[in-house]
C-alpha cells in the first residue's frame, strides 16, 4: 500500500489523470489535436511538461494558448467529482483504453465510465443505433437484431437515447448479454430522463461511457459529437430504422470514415421512416434481413466469443 494512502486514508492522486484531463480541456472535445500531441509526445505527461508549442502549425492559437497555462485546478476538481461520485476515469493510454478507438482521427482523451469495466478488445462490439421515432416495425426489427446478436455472444453498444437506443440495450440485457451506452451527456446526466431505469440497469450489468465529465455542460451538438465513439468502439454499425434527417446517419457516416463495416435493415419504400436506411443500402451499405448475416464475418476472429444461435437466421 502507498505510504501516502497509509497515512492519510486516502489513495493517491494519479498524475497522468490529471495530466489527461487537463489535456481534453485544452484541447476540446471531439478535436484531434489531442491525439496529435499525445502521438507527438508519446504521452499528456511529457505536454503537460513542455513549455513551447510554437512550432505545433497544426495546432490552433488558442489551444497553444491554453496549453501553456498549466493550472491544473480545473482538472483537480473533475478529478475529486469523480472519486465522489465513483466515476472511473479511462485515459488515452489505460489498458482498458478501447484499441479501436484510438484508431480514429478525434479518439476522447479521456473517457468516464460506470458500471463493469472490461476489456472491449477482446470482444465482438456491434453498434446499434437508428431512430428516436421508432415504427412498430422498427421496435420489432431492432429488438430481433439485438436480443440475438447478445445473446450470441456480441456486445451492444449504443446511445441511450429513445426509440432505437434504448430498445437496442434493453434487448441485449434481456438476452443476458453485455451492453454499452455512450452518452451525449455529461456522464452523471442521465437523458432522456425516462431512460433512468435503463441507466441503472446497464449501470449494473453493462457499461456507461462518456466523454464528459462530472456535471459537464453540454450542448446539441454533443450528441453528434458522441456518435463517433459509438461507432469507433465497433466493428460494424447497423441502423435498423432511419428517416433521411435521422442522427443515426452520422454514425452511419462516421463508421465509414473510421473504416468500419456498415449494415443497413431495408425498410418500407413508402415509409418516410425508412428513407435513411433505403439509402444507406442504395449507397453502398450491405442490405442484412438477419441477425446472422451480422455477426458471421466477425465469427473467425472471435471462435470463442461468437455462437450464432439458429433463431438469429429466421424471424419469428
Amino acid at each position: 500500500m502507498n505510504i501516502l494512502h497509509k497515512l492519510t486514508g486516502r489513495s493517491p492522486v494519479d498524475e497522468t489523470a490529471l495530466h489527461y484531463i487537463w489535456l481534453s480541456l485544452a484541447c476540446g472535445f471531439s478535436s484531434p489535436a489531442a491525439r496529435e500531441l499525445i502521438s507527438a509526445f508519446h504521452g499528456a505527461d511529457a505536454v503537460y511538461d513542455a513549455s513551447d508549442f510554437s512550432g505545433r502549425t497544426d495546432i490552433a492559437e488558442s489551444v497553444r494558448k491554453r496549453l501553456e497555462d498549466k493550472n491544473l485546478d480545473e482538472a483537480r476538481e473533475i478529478y475529486k467529482a469523480c472519486r465522489r461520485s465513483g466515476t472511473g476515469i479511462l485515459t488515452y493510454e489505460s489498458d482498458l483504453y478501447p484499441s479501436r478507438l484510438r484508431t480514429i482521427t478525434n479518439p476522447p482523451a479521456v473517457l468516464y465510465y460506470k458500471g463493469r469495466l472490461t476489456n472491449l478488445d477482446r470482444e465482438p462490439c456491434v453498434a446499434v443505433v437508428g431512430t428516436r421515432s421508432l415504427s412498430e416495425y422498427g421496435a420489432h426489427v431492432t429488438e430481433w437484431f439485438a436480443y440475438e446478436m447478445a445473446k450470441s455472444g456480441a456486445v451492444i453498444v449504443s446511445g441511450l437515447a429513445k426509440g432505437a437506443d434504448g430498445t437496442a440495450h434493453r434487448a441485449a440485457l434481456k438476452a443476458g448479454g453485455y451492453t454499452v451506452a455512450v452518452l451525449g451527456t455529461a456522464i452523471d446526466k442521465i437523458y432522456p430522463i425516462q431512460n433512468e431505469g435503463l441507466f441503472a440497469d446497464i449501470e449494473d450489468r453493462g457499461l456507461i461511457l462518456s466523454e464528459y465529465y462530472p456535471s459537464c455542460r453540454t450542448t446539441a451538438g454533443s450528441f453528434p459529437e458522441r456518435n463517433r465513439i459509438i461507432s469507433g468502439l465497433c466493428l460494424c454499425t447497423l441502423i435498423t430504422e432511419a428517416g433521411m434527417t435521422s442522427g443515426a446517419l452520422i454514425t452511419a457516416r462516421s463508421a465509414v470514415s473510421q473504416n468500419r463495416d456498415l449494415y443497413a435493415v431495408p425498410g418500407n419504400v413508402t415509409s418516410p421512416g425508412s428513407d435513411g436506411t433505403n439509402h444507406l443500402i442504395q449507397s453502398g451499405a450491405e442490405c442484412v434481413t438477419c441477425p446472422a448475416q451480422v455477426l458471421e464475418k466477425y465469427v473467425p476472429y472471435f471462435p470463442s466469443a461468437l455462437r450464432i444461435t439458429s433463431s438469429a437466421y429466421t424471424y419469428g
